[in-house]
């Protein structure tokens, strides 16, 4: 007979260590059932969780919170960038050095125009599709910390949905 192990964390305690949690504006988050969830499997002893369909992530932060090594992904690029911003990266920010670089426009690069040609006069003017071309392959150039990109990308996605909400 093995004896019962006490669990880390009391299911109570679950809102107290899931917040804050951005807005994801999901359907499907599990959001709702966070708490169930948690109260199911808070007995259990484990140190690490695959959350092989992330979604909104709001499962993983909260294992995250919670002391679990979380290892996230998802099929949507957009997805598994939050996770990796949110859920996996353990302390890495952004500098001030690395937000001038992402914002201001590097001499002799030519940057190329996707979101202006493809968006034009959908989500944002002119001049703010020229900007977010350039933010983004700024990121994806000019950051060499695939955690540092995944905080810039997760803060370039969290001022477009504030710019334009749905």
């Amino acid at each position: 007979m093995q004896p019962q192990q006490m669990p880390l964390f009391s299911p109570e305690s679950v809102r107290a260590f899931n917040f804050p949690f951005p807005s994801t504006r999901y359907q499907g988050s599990k959001w709702s059932l966070v708490d169930w969830i948690w109260e199911n499997l808070y007995p259990l002893r484990f140190d690490t969780v695959l959350d092989v369909f992330g979604g909104t992530g709001v499962v993983s932060h909260m294992f995250k919170n919670a002391g679990k090594q979380v290892i996230y992904n998802d099929y949507l690029t957009f997805n598994w960038n939050i996770g990796l911003a949110l859920v996996e990266n353990r302390g890495i920010v952004l500098s001030e050095y690395d937000i001038e670089t992402i914002v201001t426009p590097s001499g002799g690069v030519v940057y190329p125009d996707f979101i202006q040609r493809t968006f034009q006069g959908i989500y944002f003017d002119d001049a703010e599709n020229a900007w977010l071309d350039r933010a983004v392959y700024n990121i994806d150039h000019l950051l060499h910390d695939r955690y540092k990109q995944a905080v810039a990308r997760f803060a370039l996605f969290q001022a477009c949905l504030i710019k334009r909400p749905y």
